[in-house]
């Protein structure tokens, strides 16, 4: 089995990613025969030491950040993040390195022996695309020598397939807000109770600070298990550089925007609190180490210049906003974009504050069944202001590329499947490979979604 062979078994089983509405209930995301699969499979989350991450907006940052930190502390550390930009292979990392396509390809062939000699039924068998991609990680992690795991939630954390580990070391909150509302429920509250989910008795919490609702969900919940939580804002070490990027002790990191140090902050007092279970004693430039290492594409990206090029994922909201402010404080002639969104988004409120940042905006669709038709977005937006475009987000990338001067600003936003479009036709585009655009090298190429 290669691995484009690996990704279509994988991608063959029920994948909620690509889904608008499912049953979301005990019965559809069956924690206890994922459990059953998991132990069939030696159970190698009980091998790892387990940070587990929840949050609405900036949880993949905040695991990338501790994976970071823990591997400039000398530890050997496996993170597991969703959804993918470019390959599925970047959702599995050790020390930051993703998963070969060879070994990826091998761990699917183990998971399909075991899946074909399980059945179908609630000992185990048929599991989603999501949580073949959980075990997978699981056991890679285990036989890359990894005594830490990163884990980020992939929806919600009550019945999310991470949630099936029994006992992490940690567990923390990102920033908690209204999405996928037609599946956790309506309202922020009901949102929070998901996200607590992954609270476990007695094990220690942090989370960046929350709307009142949602620090009070994270308090009684916490109480009720006896759990330590406590709520983290960033200090005076983690300030904004002159060009938008978060500095820690005046350091610039790749993070950019304002509400990246929130995520830090979160990060930096994980490592504090994991301090005591490090091998190795406490390193004082650590931070300052792990942090210059940190990578994560797809949020306030920059990827070219004159024009300059930002690719943002933000998907809900409170997302696009924060992206959108920091948008709209850099210098730049005009403001062109490139917006496409899934059809399960509240696109009222996504579209709503673009025209006051944007100067003109191409309308575009991801391949991918949840994409909203161009056509439905620019019934929502100015006419004069909008293009639609029907050729894909690389045609409507290369439009408004072609539109720009030297000193405006292109920004393409509103979906990751948008952004992992963008990224995938970078170097055709003429887009600057020595930025932070992820390109496969040649001998991966079989490799790439």
């Amino acid at each position: 089995m290669d691995f484009a062979a690996a990704r279509d078994y994988l991608l063959s089983f029920a994948d909620y990613e690509q889904k608008d509405r499912f049953a979301y209930g005990t019965r559809t995301w069956n924690l206890r025969a994922f459990r059953a699969f998991l132990d069939e499979l030696g159970a190698p989350d009980r091998s790892l030491r387990v940070v587990h991450v929840a949050g609405t907006n900036g949880k993949g940052v905040v695991a990338a950040a501790v994976g970071a930190l823990l591997t400039a502390a000398g530890e050997r550390v496996g993170l597991y993040t969703s959804p993918h930009l470019v390959t599925l292979r970047e959702r599995v990392r050790v020390n930051g390195a993703m998963i070969a396509a060879a070994q990826f390809a091998a761990h699917v062939e183990r998971l399909k022996e075991l899946q074909e000699r399980m059945g179908h039924g609630v000992d185990g068998g048929y599991r989603t695309t999501f949580e073949l991609l959980t075990a997978l990680a699981l056991r890679y992690f285990v036989e890359a020598g990894c005594r830490w795991a990163l884990l980020e939630v992939g929806l919600g954390g009550r019945l999310d397939a991470t949630n099936v580990v029994e006992r992490p070391a940690l567990c923390l909150f990102s920033r908690i807000a209204r999405d996928h509302e037609n599946v956790l429920g309506r309202g922020l509250q009901r949102v929070a109770v998901e996200k607590a989910g992954i609270l476990k008795p007695g094990v220690p919490a942090l989370s960046v600070a929350q709307e009142p609702v949602v620090e009070e969900v994270l308090r009684e919940r916490a109480a009720e298990l006896g759990c330590r939580l406590g709520f983290v804002k960033p200090g005076r070490e983690l300030t904004l550089s002159d060009d938008g990027r978060v500095a820690y002790r005046g350091r610039p990191t790749v993070l950019r925007g304002a509400f990246q140090r929130d995520n830090l902050a979160l990060a930096l007092a994980a490592l504090r609190g994991l301090a005591g279970r490090l091998e190795s004693p406490a390193v004082e430039d650590v931070p300052c180490r792990g942090l210059a290492a940190l990578r994560w594409p797809g949020r306030l990206e920059v990827v070219g210049r004159e024009p300059a090029v930002i690719l943002d994922g933000g998907h809900n909201p409170a997302a696009l906003e924060a992206a959108l402010e920091h948008i709209a404080a850099r210098s730049a002639g005009r403001r062109l974009g490139v917006f496409g969104a899934s059809a399960n988004k509240d696109l009222a409120a996504l579209t709503r504050p673009l025209p006051q940042v944007f100067d003109h905006l191409y309308l575009c669709a991801a391949p991918t069944p949840r994409a909203t038709p161009p056509a439905d977005l620019a019934a929502l937006l100015p006419t004069e202001r909008t293009t639609i475009v029907g050729e894909g987000v690389a045609r409507a990338l290369e439009l408004a590329l072609a539109a720009a001067a030297p000193a405006d600003l292109v920004a393409v936003l509103g979906s990751l499947y948008v952004v992992g479009e963008a990224k995938a036709h970078a170097a055709e585009l003429g887009l600057d490979g020595s930025l932070e655009v992820y390109r496969p090298r040649e001998d991966d190429a079989a490799g790439t979604d």
